[in-house]
């Protein structure tokens, strides 16, 4: 799932429980934070495992050869790599996923820029990941943006108006699907999100993408963490959220998207809120 930040907009904010955010609101009116992400209050405890850390190694196809398995690390972005997984999360994501491809997004240096701003803000909670081969190799393959949400962060729901009609649309339909109130819903106070898979197109076919995704619950589980909910915008990343049981929360059809945007090709059926309960 993706949540941008855009730093030119007009509107009205609106704050959500009752915190004290004058300085905040500030912020907000001068256009720091994004359309719907929140102020992320949540620090990573430095008590529980130490940054960065190594959360999990698998095999899975080799791209040379898919009769052969290689071993794969996923394990967490150092700080010196947050600007280099930015423009690579910009490349795979923007360039090569087919609804951002029919959107033309790659094609607006500022739509491009305000992507990489928003990831840049949410690697500082310390809990993306990323995944290499297990061979030495520091080659970055494979990314998930991962932020926890709490209930008392503060979140932007202006109105507004950007540069770009497609993204203006788009920002809309993901404010329509985050109208859910999972924190009603579940009861809980926090919950862990994915506001991005980036995979190198060499690696597509391989598996990373389902450990990218089943890693969340491993670090749920680490942190005490109830819930894991994201928005899946690919047919393929909605399949293995189903596979890893993550249940809809709120959907909008290709036929929804088609009054939205227009014209666009059938790039995707859907695309869904889905949330997996921490057993």
């Amino acid at each position: 799932m993706l949540i941008l930040k855009f730093t030119t907009f007009i509107g009205i904010v609106v704050l959500l429980d009752s915190i004290q955010a004058t300085d905040i609101t500030k912020s907000l009116l001068r256009g720091e934070n994004s359309f719907c992400s929140p102020f992320l209050t949540w620090k990573r405890p430095e008590h529980v495992v130490p940054f960065p850390h190594e959360w999990h190694t698998f095999t899975a196809k080799s791209i040379h050869n898919p009769k052969e398995e290689v071993e794969y690390i996923i394990k967490d972005i150092p700080e010196d790599r947050y600007d280099e997984v930015v423009d690579l999360m910009a490349l795979y994501i923007l360039k090569y996923e087919p609804l951002y491809v029919a959107l033309k997004f790659w094609n607006d240096s500022e739509v491009i820029k305000h992507f990489k701003a928003e990831w840049r803000r949410q690697l500082k909670q310390k809990l993306s990941v990323a995944c290499f081969r297990n061979d030495g190799s520091d080659e970055i393959i494979g990314i998930s943006i991962l932020t926890v949400v709490e209930k008392a962060d503060i979140i932007s729901k202006t109105i507004a108006t950007y540069i770009n009609d497609k993204l203006d649309e788009f920002i809309s339909l993901i404010r329509d699907l985050y109208s859910f109130d999972t924190f009603q819903k579940y009861g809980v106070k926090e919950y862990l999100t994915s506001d991005g898979f980036g995979i190198d197109p060499k690696y597509k076919n391989t598996g990373i993408d389902v450990e990218l995704v089943k890693i969340s619950e491993k670090i749920c589980r680490t942190f005490g963490i109830k819930l894991t909910s994201s928005i899946f915008i690919s047919d393929p990343m909605n399949k293995i959220a189903d596979k890893l049981r993550f249940k809809p929360n709120n959907d909008r059809s290709y036929r929804d998207m088609r009054q939205i945007f227009g014209i666009i090709p059938p790039v995707v059926t859907g695309i869904c809120l889905k949330t997996l309960v921490i057993s």
